[in-house]
């Protein structure tokens, strides 16, 4: 199985839920930020091979640097969080 645009689709959904959404407390951030590792945990679980040789580190990094790629576009006034 791949992930597909839906996927891709359903992690934004749940990181802007989790990390760029304002007025929620700190602990339904860590909640949602908890949900969003572990869908993307599950989607990488569905590569039947693994993507040899990209490691799970870089198959979250890239999904992540995707993810502000396109909050960038959406908004320019929008700053990359330094990690």
């Amino acid at each position: 199985m791949k992930a597909g645009p839906e996927d891709f689709e359903e992690l934004f959904n749940l990181y802007v839920r989790a990390n760029v959404e304002p007025d929620i407390s700190p602990s339904e951030a860590t909640r949602r930020q908890e949900e969003f590792a572990r869908r993307l945990e599950q989607i990488w679980n569905t590569f039947e091979p693994p993507p040899f040789p990209i490691t799970y580190h870089e198959f979250r990094r890239l999904v992540i640097d995707q993810i502000l790629e396109r909050l960038r576009k959406a908004d320019p006034r929008f700053r990359r969080p330094k990690f």
